[in-house]
């Protein structure tokens, strides 16, 4: 939310033509209840895939967790796992290992005064790291500077449904 506040319009427009052109929406900070994941942690049945409701399990399959998501779950794989220390994203972090406060942080800097396409790169990254696969430490996956480097066109060619529910799983 905070980054969103400092976009201009042509760093809008740029990240609308991706996939993630929904982050531009997030207006305010966004939590689950814990009581809600709780619930829905108890009900979920693995064996099965869904979850328990009155006497019946619904299923819950790569396919529902993407349309949730409003990703594609058809396209080229996204390899999270991949070792890359070149780019230029990469160029931003002096370290090894990048983790979400960097990204706000590079972000909040170069605000405006940046070149348009490397911001809404970063931008992106972050709302990959933070929306749809978090994890514990905070840390930004490796494979995703490759991906994300390219050229904002060909993030649509992705099957981001099947790296999130791979990840999920």
């Amino acid at each position: 939310m905070k980054v969103n506040n400092i976009l201009s319009d042509e760093h809008k427009a740029c990240i609308n033509n991706t996939p993630f052109g929904w982050l531009l929406t997030v207006d305010r900070e966004l939590q689950m209840m814990r009581m809600l994941v709780k619930e829905l942690c108890f009900r979920f049945i693995e064996k099965d895939c869904g979850f328990k409701i009155g006497s019946e399990v619904v299923s819950f399959t790569l396919l529902d967790v993407c349309v949730g998501l409003g990703l594609r779950v058809c396209g080229q794989k996204v390899d999270i796992e991949k070792e890359t220390s070149d780019g230029n994203l990469r160029s931003f972090f002096g370290s090894n290992r990048v983790n979400i406060t960097m990204l706000y942080d590079e972000l909040l800097k170069h605000d405006n005064d940046s070149i348009v396409v490397d911001f809404c790169k970063l931008y992106i990254l972050l709302g990959l790291c933070e929306f749809f696969l978090p994890n514990t430490k905070g840390t930004v996956h490796n494979g995703l500077f490759s991906v994300v480097d390219n050229n904002l066109g060909d993030l649509c060619k992705y099957n981001w449904g099947g790296v999130v529910y791979q990840y999920l799983v």
